[in-house]
């Protein structure tokens, strides 16, 4: 449930996913960086407004360096979380492989609903959120929503 992205200067970043330890399973909110020029491996340090952490959500990489994650189930299986699924959108700002700042983001109109075990696509300044599972009904949506990263304004196209 893991997200991956590239950067222009060849980084992967790594972020969030889930993890098995015995009978217990968790959520992580972690980010790895991979140098895909020498596949060394990192751990940057992270400041800002850290989204929680998740696993079957989507990310994306814009023009700019800029990772823009949204959706994904957010809980753990350790008891007492609060299980859902997040629409806050936030932005990670990869362009210093050595430290990254996130940040949470409000956006106008209408997100999708509540969904995890979507895609995601970044194309031409807008993140477009296709399928995946509704949170409230668990079935399995068809549904294309854009998120356009200059105005960040929801709209879904015809």
């Amino acid at each position: 449930g893991a997200t991956a992205v590239v950067s222009p200067d060849n980084v992967m970043y790594v972020f969030g996913g889930f993890v098995v330890e015995g009978r217990l399973g968790f959520n992580v909110g972690e980010l790895l960086a991979c140098d895909l020029n020498t596949f060394q491996f990192s751990y940057p340090e992270v400041s800002g407004d850290l989204p929680v952490r998740r696993n079957k959500h989507t990310a994306v990489i814009d023009g700019d360096a800029q990772m823009w994650v949204w959706g994904g189930s957010v809980w753990d299986h350790t008891g007492g979380s609060a299980t859902y699924t997040s629409t806050a959108v936030h932005v990670a700002d990869l362009s210093d492989p050595a430290h990254v700042t996130w940040r949470a983001v409000a956006t106008r109109g209408m997100p999708p609903s509540q969904r995890r075990l979507h895609s995601a696509v970044h194309h031409d300044g807008v993140m477009y959120i296709l399928g995946g599972e509704d949170f409230s009904s668990k079935q399995y949506l068809q549904d294309v929503h854009a998120l356009d990263l200059r105005t960040l304004t929801w709209s879904q196209p015809a």
